[in-house]
């Protein structure tokens, strides 16, 4: 396995048998330019069916409250699990990984299966689009997936790639050979052709989150230097916005959250939550970017690196992940109404312990997968999904 594929910041372990199992909501919720054109994809296998300046310190509001929520078992054989509750779509295996260049991993992509290692992230005419070094694949179920070749924007990790105005964007990282951060901007119409558009004027990182809030695209922190294996390890707390994806306006030098790459900033509620990111576990509101409050210094699911932290049925999520060493990956799962009280759904789900690759898609939660560092097979392909709960 080539060094490159081996640093991605989600976790896995495969050693979950391939059966139908469901774990219910106590708390009511419920990478080439060589193949000129796109490879169809046969049929899947069956469905196992005016921004103020803060001057203050930050301000803690509010006292976290957490709970655990009953547990009933919902593990039901057969295609149908209830709402709310996780199902196995596809098993283990049923992912393949990129033709990335120089990379060993296999089994490499096929038809018929999902890739692994690149997140899913909804694109052009609502399909979901993974983008990686010389392919991007897009699919219009999230069962289905298209190859595509793609411009070759170099070999590089830690990068962001986000859809904003019919567009998706490329922004930074680290270049892999030289260990040099980016700044580079590059964008696309049509997720296959690539164009170098500019450099950003925020510093050169790798690891900041990209939100889409208020119609206007924000970045949120990252890292700007690396340790010897190519981890980060020195952190930013910066916020900058932009209208257009191009010209960038710095909002703030320094939020009152801690320095952290990978910040687990969401959109929810027409406010912006930031959820944790370098192993914390605090939680913090904004409307703007700059002022912000904290609602809680301790969530109560521990600090954590590379967890799923998403906004679905209106409602914050956070699951997987690890503690500790990045071998200690978790399968526990918590939401949260207002970023205060935080209930766990389940302190095992059905999936295997991992930082999962998950996105919100058709008014479910998908996880293609994920890592897990130090695991027999740390990328073991399996594909789940969770529905909301019916509304009485």
């Amino acid at each position: 396995m080539r060094a490159t594929d081996r640093i991605v910041r989600t976790a896995l372990v495969a050693l979950l048998a391939p059966v139908t199992l469901a774990s219910c909501t106590g708390g009511g919720v419920s990478e080439g330019t060589s193949a000129p054109t796109s490879t169809p994809v046969a049929p899947a296998p069956p469905v196992a069916t005016s921004i103020p300046v803060v001057t203050s310190a930050p301000v803690l509001t509010s006292t976290p409250v957490t709970s655990s929520a009953p547990e009933p078992s919902c593990a039901t054989p057969g295609l149908h699990a209830p709402p709310a509750c996780w199902r196995q779509i596809r098993p283990l295996g049923s992912g393949g990984f990129p033709p990335s260049p120089g990379s060993s991993d296999q089994p490499k992509w096929t038809p018929g299966r999902f890739p692994l290692t690149l997140p899913a992230r909804i694109a052009f005419d609502d399909q979901l689009w993974m983008t990686g070094q010389t392919v991007a694949y897009s699919s219009p179920d999230g069962l289905t997936w298209q190859q595509h070749a793609k411009t070759n924007w170099g070999e590089r990790i830690y990068h962001a790639v986000v859809y904003f105005k019919g567009r998706l964007w490329m922004y930074g990282g680290l270049d892999y050979a030289s260990r040099r951060f980016l700044r580079d901007i590059w964008t696309s119409a049509d997720g296959t052709s690539w164009t170098k558009v500019g450099s950003a004027p925020w510093s050169p990182r790798g690891g900041e989150t990209m939100v889409v809030y208020r119609d206007r695209l924000w970045l949120f922190g990252g890292a700007d230097h690396v340790a010897s294996d190519r981890s980060t390890d020195r952190f930013l707390n910066d916020v900058w916005v932009s209208d257009d994806g191009i010209d960038w306006s710095e909002v703030t030098a320094g939020a009152p959250w801690s320095p952290r790459d990978a910040p687990g900033v969401v959109a929810f509620r027409d406010a912006l939550y930031l959820v944790g990111g370098q192993g914390q576990s605090d939680v913090w509101r904004s409307t703007d970017g700059k002022v912000w409050t904290r609602l809680t210094a301790d969530t109560g699911w521990g600090p954590r690196k590379g967890p799923a932290r998403l906004v679905f049925d209106d409602k914050l999520w956070v699951f997987g992940g690890w503690i500790g060493p990045s071998t200690s990956a978790r399968n526990d799962v918590w939401y949260s109404r207002d970023g205060i009280t935080w209930q766990r759904q389940a302190e095992h789900a059905p999936w295997a312990e991992r930082s999962p690759l998950s996105v919100v898609f058709r008014d479910k939660i998908w996880i293609f997968s994920g890592k897990h560092t130090g695991g027999a097979d740390n990328w073991g392909g399996d594909l789940w999904q969770m529905a909301a709960a019916p509304t009485s």
